[in-house]
């Protein structure tokens, strides 16, 4: 894979799967750039995540988001963007990231996302009291959309480091870009 192949990959999944640091390590090994979409929103607004959603709920949340992953699309491949947990809940984020992208979906169990994020307490779907259960909830809610938007799965719950999960990701695509389900 190389840059000549105007791609643009994009890993979604659960809060804790890796998606921002396995992203880097990805772009990095590739040579592109890479976009965090909650960096980018918390740049543009000057505000942290969880105060958008203290400001504006998650539905004001989602229409940045909706408009940053749009705005995104006006960049060249190739990047990698690590996009929010929740992206794929609108359907037009979905048809985006379908249309513009090649989507990984880094699976994570929800009780392994939970103890990586035991030190996070910028979540703001996460209550303090049970990270894991509000993680399975959202899974149950969101796999299908995932699903639906994903090219490949890839299981990023292991507790490999995350650059070995990239280089893994590396060799998956290495022979093309295709879908893997």
């Amino acid at each position: 894979m190389d840059r000549s192949q105007g791609v643009r990959l994009a890993l979604v999944g659960l809060s804790g799967a890796g998606k921002t640091t396995v992203g880097r390590a990805l772009a990095e090994g590739l040579g592109w750039p890479f976009h965090d979409l909650d960096q980018r929103l918390v740049t543009a607004l000057g505000r942290s995540v969880a105060q958008i959603f203290a400001a504006e709920g998650e539905a004001g949340f989602r229409n940045h988001e909706t408009a940053e992953l749009v705005r995104l699309t006006a960049f060249p491949p190739p990047l990698v963007l690590a996009a929010g947990g929740g992206l794929v809940v609108a359907p037009e984020n979905r048809r985006v990231l379908k249309d513009e992208y090649h989507v990984i979906w880094l699976r994570v169990d929800p009780l392994e996302a939970s103890r990586r994020l035991a030190a996070a307490s910028d979540r703001p779907l996460l209550s303090p009291d049970d990270p894991a259960g509000d993680l399975r909830r959202l899974l149950a809610r969101r796999e299908g959309m995932y699903r639906e938007a994903a090219d490949t799965v890839f299981d990023a719950g292991d507790g490999a480091p995350p650059a070995d999960v990239a280089r893994a990701i590396l060799d998956l695509l290495s022979g093309g870009i295709h879908k893997v389900i």
